[in-house]
């Protein structure tokens, strides 16, 4: 019965985990090769780098000028650093 238990909760847990990384996005598509995310704000740009598995397009120009300005969500976020890069640097 234990192991029965232990079983349901991983289940549950890898549900969740599931559900929490596609919940991770906010614009639409599935993240699939066949509905990749849309890429439309500067915000949704910044939500790739919690899945970088995924896949993706950019729908149009995206212009990080306010975001990243004072009081702009990337500033609160970043500082006076700029724009984080995504995923990681290889050299």
């Amino acid at each position: 019965m234990k192991n029965l238990l232990q079983k349901l909760a991983l289940c549950c847990l890898l549900l969740g985990a599931t559900a929490a990384v596609h919940a991770q996005f906010s614009g639409s598509g599935s993240g699939t090769s066949g509905n990749p995310y849309i890429i439309t704000t500067p915000e949704q740009l910044n939500e790739v780098r919690n899945d970088l598995t995924a896949n993706y397009k950019l729908a149009n120009d995206i212009d990080l000028a306010s975001y990243l300005a004072s009081g702009g969500n990337g500033y609160a976020q970043w500082g006076d650093a700029g724009w984080l890069p995504i995923g990681e640097i290889t050299m």
